[in-house]
């Protein structure tokens, strides 16, 4: 009986033991990161910007990458941190690797990390990127670090296009974090918002030119071919490509500036041509009158002519498209970016061209 009593003594001195170590190492994960340094927090900023623009695929700045390289391997020989400033400074250090092109290297710092700290959000981030960490939701990390999951969901969802989760999550995101990430990826932001409505059923050559920041004549053109039947009449079902296509249209009389005293087809348009908004407002303009029976009729210069003035800003009266860019204002077929101009002479985006196209019935 005794030897039985010293036994379970001996089993319960075991469990809370291991009950004591669990419990350090889940304090561990949970507990409240330290007061970070501005040095840190600056460098969090220069980071997430080079990110940002690398997801966007701009351009990434190499110098800056190896400026912050090196400041980070300055501090983490010399900065007396934490285990958790040091799994920090290590998961920062994955991260401009990867910028870097580094991926061997940003597996290292991701293990030292790790190794280091327990659920030390910069390399949960960095594992996750990495292919290491596979879902996010299980993640445990301090309750303030929270919304950096999300935003990085949101990163996720926007390159496996799942616009509407992205633009969501990004949504969540940006009501608790500082306010650079949101300028950081508000344009990524908004790119996913424009894209939200592609159609999982898409044709491939299509959303690629969805997803450009400006398109060329020819993909207008075949985008148009492609999506709607406002071709069909002057194609008459034919599929037409390259400069066949260009010069086929540019006949049809769809390029015409309504207000021009001369024929401006001829002012070196080619299937490379890059679209600007004036003359997608042309070209929309034209194809919503034909669509009525009204092709080539002038509506609103004459009545503005006499009264004396234009009502949009940067569209002077003597504008060759004056009914085109009025007409696809009134029609809401096109907005005016600020309300007052119409900035005619910026790209358009194909998003905005397919919104605008869609509305032609």
């Amino acid at each position: 009986m005794k030897k039985y009593g010293i036994f379970v003594l001996f089993c319960c001195i075991c469990f809370l033991i291991f009950s004591c170590s669990t419990l350090q190492e889940d304090i561990e994960v949970y507990s409240a990161p330290e007061e970070e340094s501005p040095e840190i927090l600056e460098l969090e900023k220069e980071i997430v910007f080079l990110e940002a623009n690398k997801f966007r695929g701009e351009e990434i700045d190499l110098v800056k990458i190896q400026e912050i390289t090196k400041t980070l391997d300055k501090m983490s020989g010399s900065v007396n941190l934490q285990n958790i400033g040091q799994a920090k400074l290590l998961g920062f250090q994955g991260r401009v690797a990867l910028l870097d092109g580094k991926k061997s290297l940003a597996k290292s710092y991701y293990e030292q990390a790790v190794n280091t700290y327990k659920g030390e959000v910069q390399s949960v981030i960095l594992g996750f990127r990495l292919g290491l960490v596979e879902n996010l939701e299980n993640q445990f990390v301090a309750k303030n670090y929270l919304p950096l999951l999300i935003l990085e969901n949101a990163i996720s969802a926007y390159q496996r296009e799942d616009y509407l989760e992205a633009v969501a999550k990004f949504d969540e995101a940006f009501i608790s974090l500082e306010s650079y990430y949101h300028e950081a990826y508000e344009l990524m932001r908004n790119k996913a918002w424009k894209l939200r409505e592609i159609s999982s059923d898409s044709v491939v050559s299509e959303t690629e030119i969805l997803k450009q920041d400006n398109m060329n004549l020819l993909q207008m053109l075949t985008f148009t071919q492609n999506t709607t039947d406002l071709l069909f009449k002057y194609t008459a079902s034919k599929k037409y490509a390259g400069d066949a296509f260009v010069n086929q249209i540019i006949l049809s009389g769809l390029l015409n500036a309504l207000n021009a005293m001369e024929n401006l087809t001829l002012e070196n348009l080619s299937k490379d041509t890059v679209i600007t908004r004036i003359l997608a407002a042309r070209f929309l303009w034209n194809l919503y009158l034909d669509r009525r029976g009204m092709s080539g009729q002038v509506v609103y210069a004459e009545q503005f002519i006499a009264a004396g003035f234009s009502p949009i800003k940067d569209l002077p009266l003597d504008s060759p498209d004056f009914d085109a860019v009025l007409g696809c204002v009134e029609k809401e077929l096109m907005e005016l970016v600020d309300g007052e101009n119409f900035y005619p002479e910026e790209p358009i985006e194909p998003v905005e061209f397919s919104t605008s196209l869609k509305k032609i019935k």
